[in-house]
This record gives C-alpha cells, structure tokens and sequence, in this order.
C-alpha cells in the first residue's frame, strides 16, 4: 500500500484539542470558524465540495492523509498522528485471576490455576473457541502470540474459529 492510498480511521484514533479524546469533525469546524472561514471558502481552498467538508465536520473519519494534510494547510494547522497503546503496559496476568475469569467457558471441569501451567494448550483453544473479547486478549497477553497460534491450529477448533484467528495473528506481523 503506497502512502498516497493510505486511509486512516479516526474514530479509534484520539485527536488532542483541549481534551484528549476531542472528535476531529467538531475540532476542524472550530478551527474553520476560529479563522472566519465559510463552507463555501474552505472547500474552495481546497478544491473540494461544500458537503465533503460538511461531512468531515460531521464525524466522516474516513481521511486520505493528503486531505488531512491540505486541511491542515488550509487552517494553519500542525497534523499529528499518533500511535498510542490501548491498554498500559501491565505485567503478566496472575493465573489465579485468569482460572477465574475463564471459569465459565470451562462446565466440565472446575477450572483451576495449575489447568493453565499444565495444559495451556488445552486452556487456549477453550478460550479461543468460547471466550469473548476480553478473555481472549487476556489469553492472548499471558500466553503469548506463539501458544495462540499453535492453538488455533489444532484440528479440533471449528475451522472458522481457526481462520479468524490466522488472520488476527497475520496482522500482528510487520509485512504482513
């Protein structure tokens, strides 16, 4: 993909502007009114429309960064894109915690903390298979992107199950 394709997603992004958490369609009308700029004058500088700039002040978050770059051209404005983590660097989880946060998916056994150090494998691909959003990344946190892989490779997992997670474990990969 060349830079010029590039199309970055703002809504799972976080624009700084007086709060950390400030939507860019609201930011790009404050900074177009802060510069006494029209629709009509705006668009015109950038060689738009009206209603693409009305869309982008409206929550579009779909933006080629050369848009973004003559916007913030157009306002005098720095562009910043930042890559921050969603979650804070945390040590591994405790076993204990995990056993109990995966419990549930585990009703035919009472599953206990050595379950993971002894049979990780069988542990992961419950998970895996069962487990929702939030135990999966703590799955995938405490054992590891290699476990997860070999897991999902077992001929046992549903074969849908098994290709959503080669796909989820290829993105994750630099040149992939």
């Amino acid at each position: 993909m060349t830079l010029r394709k590039a199309v970055i997603n703002f809504s799972s992004m976080r624009i700084i502007f007086e709060s950390p958490v400030t939507p860019l369609g609201p930011f790009l009308r404050r900074l177009r009114t802060h510069k006494k700029l029209s629709l009509k004058e705006l668009s015109e500088i950038l060689g738009t429309s009206e209603s693409a700039i009305h869309r982008y002040e409206s929550g579009w978050d779909h933006f080629e960064l050369r848009t973004l770059r003559r916007l913030a051209r157009a306002l005098d404005a720095d562009l910043e894109i930042r890559l921050t983590p969603r979650q804070a660097v945390e040590s591994s989880p405790d076993p204990g915690d995990l056993a109990a946060r995966f419990a549930p998916l585990f009703w035919d056994v009472d599953l206990v903390a050595q379950h993971l150090l002894d049979n990780p494998q069988w542990v992961l691909r419950r998970v895996l298979e069962y487990g929702d959003l939030q135990q999966n990344r703590l799955a995938r946190r405490y054992f590891g992107d290699e476990a997860v892989a070999e897991a999902a490779r077992h001929r046992s997992l549903n074969p849908r199950v098994r290709r959503f997670w080669e796909v989820v474990l290829q993105q994750g990969k630099v040149g992939a």
